[in-house]
């Protein structure tokens, strides 16, 4: 009997580990294009700087992708998505893709210049 609760407790927590993420993806999704320009410019984001402050404050470029943008493109990898930033050139040499910025790409440098972050962890 106990073996078989144990099995039942171990689907159980399969099943809402595999659940949580989507009802938690759904709670937390805004729309971003209802905001007018000065409601964007207010937004806080967290990058170069490694503290939380505004986008117009923020002394980088930045590209805010959000999880809609990729599901309504169709993004599969990161050079997919890079390569409909402005500004963000992908080349690719049949083995892997490399990234370059406005144009200034050295070879051999294999993208040591760029910081890609994700809620402020690098990629």
């Amino acid at each position: 009997m106990s073996r078989k609760r144990s099995r039942y407790n171990r689907l159980v927590l399969c099943l809402f580990v595999l659940i949580a993420p989507f009802f938690l993806m759904a709670a937390t999704t805004s729309d971003l294009t209802s905001l007018s320009l000065e409601e964007l410019m207010q937004i806080p984001v967290f990058g170069a700087s490694k503290f939380e402050q505004k986008t117009s404050n923020a002394p980088s470029s930045i590209t805010i992708v959000t999880s809609d943008d990729i599901q309504k493109y169709g993004y599969r990898t990161l050079a997919d998505l890079l390569r409909s930033v402005r500004g963000f050139y992908v080349t690719y040499d049949r083995n892997y893709q490399y990234a370059g910025i406005r144009g200034f790409g050295i070879p051999g440098d294999y993208n040591s210049r760029i910081l890609i972050q994700i809620d402020g962890h690098r990629i």
